[in-house]
């Protein structure tokens, strides 16, 4: 029987493993603790209409991920493999929409901001690594 100790990971390891989630827990942590109320102070939308986009987002997510889910089941790069094609072609565009997620127009009136909102919702969650079936908590 192996040594318990010696399969134990070194505080070091446990650091740099840890290192490669944190990109993706500051976005999250943004989107869910203050984009809701960037909406409604700096887009100046109302609370029911921006408490809303998320949800029309989930919407998609119904549609986008099974989809998402079959589309990198199928494909597959000899060099890069299964998904990390996705992971690594994705991430240029998916920082493109999450900078998209704070940024919104002005002189739009609130009917439109709130489909600027609700798209760039859609493009951040099409985007998102969840598509390529990586570990994502938004």
């Amino acid at each position: 029987m192996a040594d318990p100790q010696a399969s134990k990971l070194s505080l070091k390891t446990k650091l740099l493993y840890g290192v490669g989630d944190v990109g993706n827990a500051v976005v999250n942590s943004a989107v869910q603790f203050f984009l809701l109320i960037f909406y409604t102070d700096a887009a100046l939308l109302s609370p029911a209409l921006v408490g809303s986009a998320p949800f029309v987002g989930k919407l998609w997510d119904a549609i986008n991920d099974p989809i998402a889910g079959w589309l990198t089941d199928r494909m597959a790069s000899p060099r890069f493999g299964k998904r990390r094609v996705f992971m690594i072609f994705g991430a240029v565009r998916l920082a493109i929409s999450i900078m998209l997620l704070w940024f919104v127009p002005q002189g739009l009136s609130p009917t439109a901001v709130f489909a600027w909102i609700i798209l760039t919702f859609i493009l951040f969650d099409s985007l998102c690594g969840r598509c390529a079936r990586t570990r994502c908590d938004h």
